[in-house]
């Protein structure tokens, strides 16, 4: 959205703060906020000149250049997310004068989970056990997209369920890890757990397998 050319993002980003600090009042947009802008905008467009200039052009004057068009680029994305696209008084004629693409109105629906997460379940404490989880095959931590979290099914009991769906508690852990807390009574006594994904329409996916683990 925010052009990342440099030749494009100097005309881009000095219309669009311009516009911005012209209709601010009007757009409800906070003027400290428009003047941030304008001072990221003004240095990435000083260190600019500075990295073409031949008689200034070095190694240090491009990456000088380049932290001050990261620093711009990422706080222009920032006020769009949060002054224009959930600005009910942006039309699209003023984000087409802005130099911004038209907002997509329409989302399409999440479907219900198909896969479980994979998990695993470490000791945090006495009587506390942390619940970490993640997508399938995924190297990092993050939750699928418009997924609320990962429901833990579980249980203290003697025997394991013959199956996951016998678990008797569960709880919505949006955020991995999660810590399951117990009483003293349940201590070296063993938990079964297993996993489901939840999407934003509360739809839940097939179990994740068994664990069963003492409590410390």
């Amino acid at each position: 959205m925010v052009p990342t050319k440099d030749s494009e993002l100097r005309s881009w980003a000095d219309s669009f703060i311009t516009q911005c600090d012209t209709n601010k009042a009007a757009w409800s947009i906070p003027a400290d906020a428009v003047t941030g802008s304008r001072t990221l905008c003004d240095t990435y467009m000083s260190a600019l000149d500075i990295a073409l200039a031949p008689d200034s052009r070095c190694k240090a004057a491009t990456t000088a250049k380049n932290e001050a068009k990261k620093a711009l680029h990422h706080a222009l994305s920032v006020f769009i997310a949060k002054y224009i696209d959930n600005n009910d008084v942006i039309t699209a004629p003023i984000r087409d004068n802005l130099g911004l693409p038209a907002k997509d109105t329409t989302r399409s629906p999440i479907p219900a989970p198909t896969t479980y997460p994979e998990f695993f379940v470490k000791v945090k404490a006495f009587r506390a056990l942390e619940v970490h989880f993640k997508a399938m095959g995924s190297p990092n931590r993050a939750k699928p997209y418009g997924y609320n979290g990962a429901v833990i099914h579980y249980a203290v009991q003697d025997a394991p369920p013959a199956e996951p769906s016998e678990l008797s508690h569960s709880l919505l852990a949006t955020k991995t890890p999660y810590t399951l807390t117990f009483t003293e009574a349940e201590r070296g006594k063993r938990v079964y757990i297993a996993l489901t994904w939840q999407n934003e329409r509360g739809q839940k996916g097939p179990f994740s397998q068994i664990e069963g683990v003492f409590i410390p």
